[in-house]
């Protein structure tokens, strides 16, 4: 879903001024309210309709709205409405020639004339989007407005209510009615709403979500880091910790979490860590990020008891290219399909002489440590359906130093005997990146390498490796560090496993095995290129002390 700034297709902002004095026509028994709704400089609203609301009014009685609460404004703008009694009133001035809309709550009218400044006016109306989960019967409302609407659902579906032309600003909670039952007590769906002239709001209506925030691009943080490039449904990391997130708001496993973009569309989410006891959650959200922006802000709401699990698989969508993707965040496991694959593809891996780990190891949640003498883990490579070019990426925390003088695998799927496949190693000869490569139609095996990169022993590091049938690259925290044009060749196929911190068919006499020493995560294999703009963002928002985004609990 594409994130779009909402047009604020405002009229000119002006301030109007409301008076209330006693009402002659009342013959003082009441108070006469007065004031003007300024459209623009061009001239005033006249024939503007103006509603004085009752706070406490309940629009889901079923009366006519009093017509002595309702006029319309004259040709210089300005309006009067008489015989109010004291209390407080929300102000509604809507403009039937462009649908321009005003909507001020709060308003007090007291026995004595009195002066109420606006600092708004009339403005593009708003959308609200209700999703409404099961059997609804009833009337739903807005108290201190004239808004009602009968709704009569049967079933377990969800059905979508859009709510058309409300004004923007913030407005009064909704609630529903039982139309059979007028003694039993209204069901709040939702809290205030603050909505934006001409945008869509979805304030996650199935049942009451308490609280509400959105995670916002922190331009400071950033200081410039943003992708240079538009990126479609990128997976995006958000990090929770005590010092951003109260996680006694929400479900124990994080079932109640809900996320949506600026245009009010639900944004697919998967929980890779919700742990309230340790205090961290990571939670990463597939929307799209705009170049040299970023992304206007994530919306997400939490603290419904009644919510179910709305986990999705579309974060890591194989229409973005994706072929597998393992968190690597399970604990330690040598059976089959120990290791779960984030995509539809659902790739299991299983290990080989891996060992347990603490759970806190990878950089993101959990992740998976090698001995660098046997432990690697395989997965079959029978469903990637690579046609002859590759992308391959993971974060490496090496358990050695650029001194080594060992070869270690990284990411392989490589077979010997026929020169066939690729491996990404790292290589002590150049102290930095190889990337080989089993070209078919050449029947040679090509070497891109990035030397002298600076393997610092036990720090996180990005890597990634990428043929198109023609370049060979490599990369190194997201930059493009060696690149070579071995091509144009396909990449010669085999049947061998694709390995996890080794190299060859793991087969124990192979001398050609460059087992890896030190931890792996987030491994992830694509059928297609991905701009350089997606590695990017993959080392910015995930990099250790990574803070691209900030939440703010205030939206």
């Amino acid at each position: 879903m594409k994130t779009v700034l909402a047009a604020l297709a405002t009229m000119t902002l002006l301030t109007g001024c409301f008076q209330a004095k006693p009402s002659d026509v009342a013959g003082g028994g009441g108070v006469e309210t007065t004031g003007g709704a300024i459209a623009s400089l061009a001239g005033p609203a006249q024939g503007a309709r103006v509603r004085m609301i009752p706070a406490g009014y309940d629009p889901s009685a079923g009366n006519a709205f009093p017509d002595s609460l309702e006029t319309f404004t004259g040709a210089d703008g300005s309006w009067s409405i008489g015989g109010l009694a004291p209390g407080l009133y929300n102000l509604d001035v809507w403009q039937p020639g462009d649908g321009t809309r005003f909507f001020q709550a709060g308003i007090p009218v007291g026995k004595g004339a009195a002066r109420i400044r606006s600092a708004d006016t009339l403005r593009s109306p708003s959308r609200v989007r209700l999703s409404l989960a099961g059997a609804r019967r009833g009337i739903l409302y807005q108290p201190g407005t004239a808004y009602a609407r009968r709704l009569a659902y049967a079933g377990r579906e969800t059905r979508v209510e859009i709510l058309d032309s409300l004004p923007a600003g913030t407005l009064p909670p909704f609630y529903l009615a039982a139309a059979d039952s007028p003694s039993a007590a209204p069901v709040r769906l939702t809290d205030s709403l603050r909505t934006l002239p001409g945008a869509l709001l979805d304030p996650v209506a199935n049942a009451l979500w308490l609280h509400q925030g959105i995670w916002r691009l922190d331009t400071a943080a950033a200081a410039g880091l943003i992708p240079s490039a538009d990126l479609a449904h990128y997976p995006l990391l958000l990090r929770f910790t005590r010092d951003n997130f109260a996680f006694d708001q929400a479900m124990p496993h994080g079932e109640d979490l809900r996320f949506m973009d600026h245009g009010g569309n639900t944004l697919p989410h998967s929980i890779e860590r919700w742990d309230p006891a340790g205090g961290k959650g990571e939670v990463w959200v597939g929307m799209d990020m705009s170049a040299g922006k970023g992304t206007a802000g994530v919306t997400m709401y939490w603290g419904n008891a009644g919510a179910v699990p709305a986990e999705s698989g579309a974060v890591f969508d194989t229409a973005i290219g994706l072929a597998a993707a393992w968190h690597l965040s399970e604990p330690a496991s040598n059976r089959r399909d120990g290791y779960a694959d984030a995509t539809p593809t659902g790739l299991g891996g299983w290990g080989t002489l891996m060992a347990p780990d603490p759970p806190d190891s990878g950089l993101i949640a959990g992740a998976q440590a090698f001995d660098g003498d046997g432990s690697n883990i395989r997965m079959d490579p029978a469903p990637l359906g690579w046609a002859g070019a590759l992308l391959v990426s993971a974060w490496i925390r090496p358990a050695f130093g650029p001194d080594d003088p060992e070869r270690h695998a990284i990411l392989a799927r490589w077979e010997e005997k026929d020169s066939a496949g690729f491996w990404l190693e790292y290589a002590p000869d150049i102290k930095g990146l190889r990337l080989g490569l089993g070209l078919a139609s050449a029947g040679k095996i090509a070497l891109v390498e990035a030397p002298g990169l600076g393997f610092a022993k036990d720090e996180w590091h990005h890597v990634a490796a990428a043929y198109d049938g023609k370049t060979g690259s490599l990369y190194w925290d997201g930059k493009v560090v060696a690149q070579g044009s071995p091509g144009p060749a396909p990449m010669a196929d085999n049947p061998r496993d694709f390995l996890v911190g080794a190299k060859g068919d793991a087969d124990p006499k192979n001398a050609e095995l460059d087992f890896f020493p030190g931890r792996i995560d987030e491994v992830r294999i694509y059928r297609s290129a991905r701009p350089l703009a997606w590695l990017e963002l993959d080392f910015l928002t995930q990099r250790p002390g990574a803070a691209l985004m900030r939440l703010d609990r205030s939206p």
